[in-house]
């Protein structure tokens, strides 16, 4: 028999058979619906108290018993079951599984038992013990006791809220006394920990409200009589010891000495003093004006509101005062130190930086980015203010003034001033918004003017100077150096060394000389209309110099030196795009513009260079020496000199002249004429309609000329060679065209593997033409009378008479 609900439950052992008496238990089995007696077969019967009894006597199944309004004693049995003791002072037991045990109305005995249970005391004084398991308790209202012991496993006073003034809930260590225990804040939470044992209690929320809420237990009872009161749990959670663990303070003005162990302490409201000791610390002052002292290890310590007192004490701390006028102390062995984002806008705040044992002349000051770096020296101590310089130190990061062991004081002025001041270490420094002059002294630094009209030396070393906005000097130094102007029209003088320049935006001015090293203007790119860069040779004129192209650079060379000013891009969109330079000044006044430029570097000499041409029509004379001429686009006359040449015409109807040596000539798009001059020359014409000039002298040429495009190309003689000087011959796949009586032929190249790599035409000075379809003719005639290279001179007069005829059917 079982009660289900409200409902009487007969089984039948053994079977699906049952019978169900609905609302029988309906006023505790007095409204009617109840059935008053179970007789059985043997003649026994139960009455109305033998089934109540029944009923309440469980087994090893998952059950649900309910009690009456009695004061009942159940014991659930094994099973997973759920045990509701109604009215009456009722002792409820779980026995094993996971149970849930509801005392309801009354002073009731909750027993758990083993298992992780659920205790629920309802109205009245209950006594709640979950036994081993790990358990869930809630006394309800009145004054509840939770027992709890070894072995009582992981237990929890789940959010058991009554706010009754006047309320007594206690914890009752049954076999534990003071020494055993530790107790613990763990945010809102009471922790209980059982020391050497992994068994707790754990009362949630009981701190809610300065533990005045409702869900605090207010007494702790030992097994030896002695017991806690709610002002003693407060001050026993407040004391370290050598785990990790976080104390929290209350309202009031709390002492917390958190011991060894990576600690976190919470201050809450009030004045309090905290202190970290050994361990990774995390100290959190709350409201009040506190006092924080990290200790040992690395700590993170936040004042929150108010006028707070800031000691990281040894080891790499992380500070930061909060709101209000806040202290930092530091001093020799208190390790690399961050005030971390200490924000505060607030107009007349006074946060100091108090160095307790040092001097002046005892530590350097320095800017990184936004940030001040004060270092001891002689040693790694160091107090980094991030952000101090944000907004010119007016963003809200800034310390407000540093206080030394001897009581002089820096203002913020002062150390805006004393951060401009370079030595011979490799550092960062940086300027305001104001005009200032900067000296790095010695070292690899990195100098930053800010705004303002600044004026930045590198000193010896590799520097970076960065002018940032303003017309700013900025002067390298020895040293390879690294000058960026930034916006404004600014000076760059890279001094001794191999420097690298960029003015930035405006009318910048980039000074070299003599001993200036191998310098280079560096994508230095501006599109404005009306800009005006210089480049201002201190000590050179035009003799002293030669300027070049080299690809899309443009390079300026001290003669007889290995100085050189290299200008990166200056010739990129025919020297429009905006990285050229728009005027070269010289020593004794002489301006080049842009235009002068551009015709020098188009000047050859006996040297070996590489010149290109513009878009325009150009004429350039590459001179002596093995050159590269490039002549862009533009209708251009390409004139080889002497030498190994390599002419391009690329875009435009272009006339390249290879003039003496082995040249090679490349035609490009559009209509070309190629002349390769003396010299055993190869000529492409490229796409388009050119024209090949041949003279005797012009030595043994080869033409390839691969073209898909519908022009006409022209292998055209000079006035010195009449059509009768001509021998036509095949040699392999090409076609050799000699002028008889001289060395000089012609080989077109392919002639024979494919059209698009024979001319359209051969022409001679007095007008007569030979089409490509007329040439096999000749080649076939003259190779019929099998003379050699060197002899067609003596043809038999019917072999000349034969020629003769097929010379002027096809030459028209």
């Amino acid at each position: 028999v079982r009660r289900d609900g409200n409902d009487l439950l007969i089984r039948v052992l053994g079977t699906t058979d049952s019978l169900r008496v609905v609302a029988h238990f309906t006023n505790d089995a007095t409204y009617g619906y109840q059935v008053d007696r179970i007789q059985f077969a043997d003649g026994n019967s139960w009455n109305q108290a033998s089934i109540k009894s029944a009923v309440l006597q469980g087994t090893d199944a998952d059950e649900t018993l309910a009690g009456t309004a009695i004061s009942d004693s159940i014991d659930a049995g094994a099973g997973d079951d759920t045990v509701n003791g109604g009215s009456g002072d009722d002792t409820l037991s779980g026995s094993k599984g996971a149970d849930t045990l509801n005392g309801e109305a009354g002073d009731d005995l909750l027993l758990g038992g083993m298992g992780n249970d659920t205790l629920n005391g309802g109205l009245g004084n209950d006594i709640l013990d979950g036994g081993a398991g790990n358990d869930r308790l809630d006394g309800g209202d009145g004054d509840d006791t939770y027992l709890f012991a070894r072995g009582a496993g992981q237990d929890t006073v789940y959010y058991a809220y009554e706010s009754r003034i006047g309320k007594l809930d206690t914890v009752k260590l049954t076999d534990l006394n003071a020494v055993d225990v530790s107790v613990r804040r763990d945010g809102s939470d009471l922790l209980i920990l059982v020391l050497g044992s992994t068994d707790s209690l754990r009362v949630m929320s009981h701190f809610t409200n300065d533990a005045t809420y409702g869900y605090q237990i207010d007494r702790i009872q030992f097994a030896d009589g002695s017991f806690w009161d709610q002002s003693a749990i407060k001050n026993q959670v407040l004391q370290g010891s050598d785990a990790d663990e976080t104390l929290s303070g209350t309202s009031g003005n709390d002492v917390i000495d958190a011991g060894a162990g990576d600690d976190v302490i919470n201050g809450a409201a009030g004045n309090d003093t905290l202190t970290g000791n050994a361990g990774a610390d995390t100290l959190n002052g709350g409201e009040g004006n506190d006092v924080l002292l990290g200790g040992a290890g690395n700590d993170s310590l936040s004042g929150g509101v108010g006028n707070d007192s800031l000691d990281g004490g040894a080891g790499n701390d992380q500070l930061d005062g909060g709101e209000g006028d806040d202290t930092y102390l530091f001093g020799k062995g208190a390790g690399q130190d961050t005030i971390y984002y200490a924000y505060e806008n607030r107009e007349g705040k006074l946060d100091t930086i108090k160095l307790t044992d040092l001097n002046a002349s005892d530590v350097s000051v320095r800017r990184d980015g936004n940030d001040l770096i004060i270092r001891v020296l002689g040693s790694t101590d160091s107090l980094r203010v991030v952000y101090h310089f944000q907004s010119d130190a007016a963003g809200g990061y800034q310390i407000d003034r540093l206080v030394f062991a001897d009581g002089s004081v820096w203002d913020q002025t002062q150390i805006k001033s004393q951060v401009l001041q370079g030595s011979d270490s490799d550092e960062t420094l940086s300027g305001t918004s104001g005009n200032d002059v900067i000296s790095a002294g010695a070292g690899d630094d990195t100098v930053n003017g800010g705004s303002g009209n600044d004026t930045l030396s590198g000193g010896a070393g590799a520097d970076t100077l960065n002018g940032d906005a303003g017309n700013d000097l900025l002067q390298g130094g020895a040293g390879n150096d690294t000058l960026y102007g930034g916006d404004g029209n600014d000076v760059l003088d890279g001094g001794a060394g191999n420097d690298q320049l960029n003015g930035g935006d405006g009318d910048d001015t980039y000074l070299f000389g003599k001993g200036a090293g191998q310098d280079t203007i560096y994508y230095a790119n501006e599109a404005r209309v009306g800009k005006l860069d210089t480049v201002k040779l201190a000590d050179l004129n035009v003799s002293d110099v030669s300027i070049t192209r080299d690809s899309s650079d443009l390079l300026i060379r001290v003669n007889g030196t290995t100085d050189n000013l290299r200008v990166m891009n200056h010739f990129a969109e025919d020297a429009t795009s905006g990285y050229q330079i728009d005027q070269l000044q010289f020593a004794d006044g002489t301006l080049w513009s842009q235009s002068t430029i551009k015709s020098q570097v188009l000047l050859g000499n006996s040297s070996d260079q590489t010149l290109r041409g513009y878009a325009s029509d150009d004429v350039i004379n590459a001179g002596d020496g093995d050159d590269t001429v490039s002549g862009g686009a533009g209708k251009d006359s390409l004139y080889g000199g002497k030498g190994i040449d390599m002419l391009y015409g690329e875009e435009g109807n272009d006339r390249l002249y290879g003039e003496a040596g082995n040249d090679t000539l490349y035609g490009g798009s559009g209509n070309d004429v190629l002349n390769g001059g003396t010299g055993n020359d190869s000529l492409i014409g490229g796409d388009g309609s050119d024209i090949y000039e041949i003279s005797i002298g012009s030595g043994r040429d080869v033409i390839n000329n691969y073209d898909v495009s519908s022009g006409t190309d022209v292998l055209q003689f000079g006035t010195d060679v009449s059509l009768e000087d001509l021998w036509f011959r095949r040699s392999g796949s090409d076609l050799e065209v000699s002028i008889i009586d001289t060395n000089d032929k012609v080989l077109v190249s392919n002639w024979y593997a494919a059209n698009d790599y024979q001319v359209d035409q051969f022409k001679t000075a007095d007008g007569k033409t030979l089409l490509d379809s007329q040439v096999q003719s000749l080649v076939d005639k003259m190779a019929s009378f099998g003379v050699d290279a060197g002899a067609e001179r003596n043809l038999t007069a019917a072999q000349q008479t034969q020629l003769d005829a097929v010379l002027a059917a096809n030459w028209q």
